[in-house]
């Protein structure tokens, strides 16, 4: 098994049993903080302004001309996960070290009214709470520069973390 996403840090401080005895007890002191994405809003703001695309609608930009909104189920999982993907390739979305977009794996929940759930695909059974996605932030006329679209990817990165979490501290479904 592998352990990503936990950083593990230790500060050893020596202390004396006082009067200046040689015997020194060894204290250890250790905290572990969890590996994090992060969010750069503004390094999305730049991609979307600097390749023109402000004024494209996201649906057009994910699934191709004359799409103004999801027409299957999978469509809202692609355009979440393609969404997501961009995010990370311009530097909006920084994954902690060992991890990749392809580590990801988005699909629609139970039923679409559930949204699109975020898992880990080496870790299927990890427990997913928080991790579903509401699909309607992406309205029919949200464009790329659509406050919707920030906010979408600000959720995205909080369910990332949220597994992220549950696979550092061996959380699973039951």
């Amino acid at each position: 098994m592998e352990w990503r996403g936990l950083i593990f840090s230790a500060k050893i401080t020596y202390m004396g049993s006082g009067k200046g005895q040689a015997r020194r007890a060894r204290a250890v002191q250790t905290s572990a903080q969890l590996a994090k994405a992060v969010w750069h809003e503004e390094r999305w703001g730049e991609f979307v302004k600097s390749s023109g695309i402000a004024k494209t609608k996201a649906f057009s930009y994910y699934l191709g001309k004359g799409h103004t909104r999801w027409q299957t189920e999978s469509d809202a999982a692609q355009v979440t996960e393609e969404l997501f993907g961009d995010a990370v390739g311009v530097g909006a979305i920084v994954l902690p070290s060992g991890y990749e977009v392809e580590d990801f794996k988005f699909e629609v929940g139970p039923d679409i009214n559930t949204g699109v759930t975020i898992s880990l695909r080496e870790q299927p059974n990890l427990d997913r709470r928080g991790t579903d996605l509401s699909q309607h932030y992406l309205g029919h006329d949200c464009t790329m520069e659509d406050p919707n679209i920030s906010w979408a990817l600000e959720k995205i990165i909080d369910a990332v973390n949220g597994l992220l979490n549950a696979a550092a501290t061996g959380r699973y479904r039951s």
